[in-house]
């Protein structure tokens, strides 16, 4: 019907609307977990090669502990993608979502950067080392 609620939410580009953005980030959190994933497993064999290229020894646990942390603190962070979407839909006002864009990658960096962090300082810690 024309006049129910979710055609005027799909209408208006209300983020909980078909055509909002919101939404999209969560369709499209498989393929973007999938891509964190491949990429810091690739960045775990490159960490074991270069040390190995350099004469270095290097325990698997350290590269495989930096990534996984990096991996599920950016996994994490993607809420910060959502909620800038959420307040600030792509949808013509230019300076709000600017705005709510930067704080919300401020938000994001902040996340990975001190989950990460903290996970890798309890990690090395549980390992006796730091």
């Amino acid at each position: 019907m024309a006049g129910d609620a979710r055609t005027l939410a799909v209408m208006s580009g209300d983020p909980d609307g078909i055509s909002g953005a919101a939404p999209t980030v969560w369709r499209a959190m498989p393929f973007i977990t999938a891509l964190i994933i491949s990429v810091c497993t690739v960045n775990v064999f490159s960490h074991l090669d270069d040390a190995a290229r350099h004469g270095r020894a290097m325990a698997a646990w350290e590269p495989v502990t930096w990534e996984a942390t990096s991996a599920l603190t950016n996994i994490i962070a993607c809420v910060a993608i959502w909620l800038a979407l959420r307040l600030a839909p792509p949808t013509g006002r230019w300076l709000r979502f600017a705005i709510v864009h930067v704080a919300g990658s401020v938000a994001f960096s902040a996340i990975h950067v001190g989950g990460m962090w903290s996970l890798r300082a309890a990690i090395y810690a549980l390992a006796g080392s730091r």
